[in-house]
């Protein structure tokens, strides 16, 4: 068969088929191979599977002292009410020491700081606020 230039050629006739698995003694399955017997390739689907930890000790040791750390931080969440500015902090449970928070207690101060400077010259000059609309 000739199509565009490209000619098909038949499939081959003698396609390998999968070697037969005969069940053994133990009941599971015995996959032919041409290892020794005692090298026996073993059919394990269904049965459960080992779990391996390919870390190295280091890591599992870091891993370890992070989750203990954990163990003794807790993250706490606050809304501030006048601003409603939402304040994330890591407490040591232990003893009750902020370790981190965002935004941090300088940034909430500055804000604080240009909100009251802001509402000072609002004050003095309550026109500037004002927005004329025209049609």
């Amino acid at each position: 068969m000739d199509i565009g230039g490209i000619r098909m050629a038949p499939a081959a006739a003698s396609v390998p088929l999968a070697p037969r698995v005969e069940p053994t003694s133990s009941g599971t399955k015995a996959v032919a191979t041409e290892l020794p017997r005692s090298d026996v390739v073993v059919d394990v689907r269904g049965q459960a599977s080992a779990k391996l930890d390919a870390r190295t000790q280091d890591q599992q040791d870091e891993a370890q002292r992070e989750a203990l750390l954990r163990s003794f931080i807790q993250t706490r969440i606050i809304i501030r009410p006048e601003t409603r500015e939402i304040i994330s902090r890591s407490v040591d449970t232990r003893t009750g020491d902020v370790i981190e928070q965002f935004p941090d207690a300088t940034t909430l101060k500055l804000k604080d700081y240009l909100k009251a400077i802001s509402d000072s010259k609002e004050r003095q000059n309550p026109a500037a606020r004002q927005v004329e609309r025209t049609a």
